[in-house]
C-alpha cells in the first residue's frame, strides 16, 4: 500500500489525510479550486509533524502510496474523495535509508 517505504514500518502512528473536492468544488466555484485542499492538507501536515517533533517523536510526509489500496482500505470512493497525504509518527530508528539500500551501498563502497 505504502510503496515499500521503509519509513512506516514500526511507526506508532499513520494518518491518511483525505480530500473531498465536492465540498471544496461546492464551495468555490472554480476549476482550480483543489489547489486549496492541498494548501490546506499542507498547513494541517505542517502543523501535527512540527508538534510531533516538539515532543520528541520523529515524522515523515508522503504523497507516494497505492491510491486504490488506499481508497479501498479506508472505505472511500468516487472521483471526489481520495487519499491525498500520508503521515508517520512514531520513535524510528533514526535511519535515513533503508536498511537494503544501506547494505546494498556498503557493498559497491567496498569494490
Amino acid at each position: 500500500m505504502l510503496c515499500g517505504q521503509f519509513f512506516a514500518e514500526g511507526c506508532s502512528v499513520g494518518i491518511f489525510l483525505v480530500a473531498h473536492f465536492e465540498k471544496v468544488w461546492t464551495k468555490y466555484c472554480h476549476s482550480r479550486s483543489y489547489k486549496d485542499v492541498y494548501l490546506d492538507a499542507g498547513h494541517l501536515s505542517q502543523t501535527l509533524l512540527l508538534n510531533s517533533t516538539a515532543l520528541g517523536l520523529r515524522t515523515w510526509i508522503s504523497a507516494w502510496f497505492r491510491d486504490s489500496e488506499v481508497s479501498k482500505f479506508l472505505n472511500v470512493s468516487g472521483g471526489d474523495v481520495a487519499p491525498i497525504f500520508y503521515i508517520s509518527i512514531g520513535h524510528g530508528d533514526k535511519a535515513a535509508i533503508s536498511p537494503k539500500l544501506e547494505g546494498i551501498l556498503r557493498k559497491i563502497n567496498i569494490k
